[in-house]
């Protein structure tokens, strides 16, 4: 997965427009969406700031599969 593909589908997954997005990560709304277009690939310090709005690893960002488990919830046992 490209990083402009991570960076949409995390933002719409959490809800966040273009614009509250660029602002939690500190970017203009233009240079955001250069990045989503595919145009542009972030700096180092804009993808590190990007990874945290988003609430993703740099290694995610840059399109490595990850294989976290989610164990949050209720367990139960029997």
């Amino acid at each position: 997965m490209d990083i402009s593909e991570v960076i949409r589908s995390r933002r719409t997954a959490l809800g966040l427009s273009q614009a509250q997005l660029a602002k939690a990560a500190g970017v203009s709304l233009r240079q955001l969406a250069r990045y989503e277009a595919g145009e542009q690939q972030p700096v180092l310090s804009a993808a590190v700031a990007l990874a945290d709005a988003l609430g993703i690893s740099i290694a995610q960002l840059a399109g490595k599969v990850s294989y976290d488990l989610d164990l949050s919830g209720d367990w139960w046992c029997a």
